[in-house]
C-alpha cells in the first residue's frame, strides 16, 4: 500500500504524524474489509440461514453487525446459526432484560456484533417507591467557552 506521496518541498508544513496515523488506519480498514469479505465467501450457509430468518447483516469497520428484534425463538435461531458455524460468545441474555448484545468470535474469522431487542417484553408498573435523591448541576470555573466564535475567536476573560 504505497498510495501516499509526499511533496518534499512541503515536509516542514506537513502534518506527518497525522498523515502516518491516517495511512495506518486505512491499512487496518482494508485488512478488516478483506477479512469480512472472506468470511461471507467462506460461510455461505451461515449467511443464507440469516437471510432465511430475515436477519440482514450490516458491515462496520471491524465487525459484521446483526441487529434485529423478535422473540426468544428468533434469538435462538441466530444463536444456533452462529454456534453451528463455530462462533462463540461468553455473554448470555439476562432474564427480564429487553435487550441483549454480545461479540461473537471465531479464531481467524471476522467478528460478529449481535444486538437483539425483544418484541415481547413490555414495561409494567409493579408499584411505587419514593426516593430522596441529590440534585447536581455542572458549574464551570474559568472563561465562558460558549462565547467562542460569536464576535471573535478569543474566549472572554482568557
Amino acid at each position: 500500500m504505497n498510495d501516499v506521496s509526499i511533496d518534499v518541498d512541503n515536509v516542514n508544513t506537513m502534518a506527518a504524524e497525522t498523515m502516518l496515523r491516517a495511512v495506518n488506519h486505512i491499512k487496518r480498514l482494508r485488512e478488516y474489509s478483506e477479512q469480512i469479505l472472506r468470511c461471507v465467501k467462506d460461510n455461505p450457509m451461515l449467511f443464507r440461514g440469516l437471510e432465511e430468518i430475515d436477519v440482514t447483516p450490516n458491515f462496520d469497520t471491524t465487525s459484521i453487525n446483526l441487529m434485529f428484534d423478535g422473540d426468544a425463538d428468533r434469538l435462538g435461531k441466530v444463536w444456533g446459526l452462529l454456534r453451528s458455524h463455530g462462533w462463540s460468545t461468553d455473554s448470555r441474555p439476562e432474564a427480564g432484560r429487553p435487550t441483549f448484545s454480545a461479540y461473537w468470535r471465531k479464531e481467524g474469522e471476522a467478528m460478529f456484533w449481535l444486538y437483539f431487542t425483544s418484541t415481547v417484553c413490555k414495561r409494567v408498573k409493579v408499584g411505587t417507591k419514593y426516593v430522596e435523591q441529590d440534585v447536581y448541576e455542572i458549574q464551570c470555573d474559568g472563561p465562558d467557552i460558549s462565547q467562542i466564535g460569536k464576535d471573535s475567536t478569543e474566549v472572554a476573560g482568557a
